[in-house]
């Protein structure tokens, strides 16, 4: 159950020393949050959906804007925060403001 919540669903693969990120949340969701853990390292994730005019889908880590649809995962023992935004289907996004927090824990 595990594994198919965190690909599936939350759409996390870590591969090697990157995380790939791919969310297929349900549209009743506007954001999520899941810290996950890299070896010594704790990554803090937010999934943001936007409308599509709203926003382009990118990937934020600890502020700056990251290319791609993955994180690099580096061990250097401290917390990092990514923010991914994602633009949701024309009349997906939820009319009220709909959350969830997920904490599973990815030990490599």
């Amino acid at each position: 159950m595990y594994s198919f919540i965190t690909r599936a669903l939350l759409g996390l693969r870590i591969e090697v020393n990157k995380l790939h990120i791919n969310p297929r949340i349900p549209s009743t969701w506007s954001s999520f949050k899941v810290h996950s853990r890299y070896r010594e390292t704790v990554y803090h994730i937010t999934i943001l959906r936007f409308p599509e005019q709203e926003t382009q889908s990118s990937i934020v880590f600890d502020g700056v804007v990251q290319a791609g649809t993955y994180l690099f995962l580096i061990d250097d023992r401290k917390d990092h925060h990514e923010e991914l935004r994602i633009q949701g289907q024309s009349g997906e996004c939820p009319t009220e403001n709909a959350a969830a927090e997920i904490v599973p824990v990815i030990v490599q």
